[in-house]
């Protein structure tokens, strides 16, 4: 019992380096150890063992959780760049992805996802988020999208010059559908407005 006082384990040690290198010898697959690495990734006093524990853990989750709640800057910034790069190289199921989205407020992360997203409902859900016209009209000549995708893309853009522009480089069939939405608007604009 005495000796328990006197010879912690190394992840316990007074010391953050030596506490860094212990991380190095835990097991995330043993249930015990990954609990240890859990403590250590979220409750260490020092920035460099927590980031340690995060990239030996390397979960998506954990480094969501990272992102939102880490108090130095450097980790987090650090996890938002781990947490793109598991999004962008697809290690990460659809449904996590979806709530991803749904749930993240960093608007530079989400277009990051949409320049780079090779699912077109994922591509379609983040345009839809974002809410920009630019993205609307690069989305135009995306080919991951599909034409009833893009189609339902004209409504949300307002700008008619910016639409007819972008019709200049769309295929055939989408440019079709794309001066149908021009007449169309244009013939709104000509009709008389209803008396009161």
């Amino acid at each position: 019992m005495i000796f328990k006082r006197w010879f912690k384990p190394k992840w316990q040690h007074e010391n953050p380096t030596i506490r860094q290198l212990a991380i190095a010898e835990l097991d995330q697959q043993t249930p015990e150890q990954k609990e240890i690495l859990h403590e250590l990734a979220f409750n260490d006093g020092t920035e460099a063992v927590r980031r340690a524990a995060l990239e030996r853990l390397n979960e998506f989750s954990l480094w969501w959780q990272a992102s939102k709640h880490e108090s130095a800057d450097r980790l987090k910034q650090f996890a938002e760049q781990q947490l793109v790069q598991m999004l962008l190289d697809n290690r990460v199921s659809a449904q996590l992805k979806q709530q991803f989205i749904a749930e993240c407020h960093r608007s530079s992360v989400l277009e990051k996802l949409a320049t780079c997203e090779t699912d077109a409902e994922l591509k379609l859900q983040l345009l839809l988020r974002l809410q920009r016209q630019d993205l609307y009209l690069a989305a135009l000549q995306d080919p991951v999208l599909s034409l009833t995708q893009k189609q339902s893309l004209f409504s949300l853009i307002a700008d008619d010059k910016a639409l007819e522009k972008a019709s200049r480089h769309c295929s055939a069939e989408l440019v079709q559908l794309l001066q149908a939405e021009l007449s169309h608007r244009q013939e709104q604009k000509q009709k008389p407005e209803r008396l009161r």
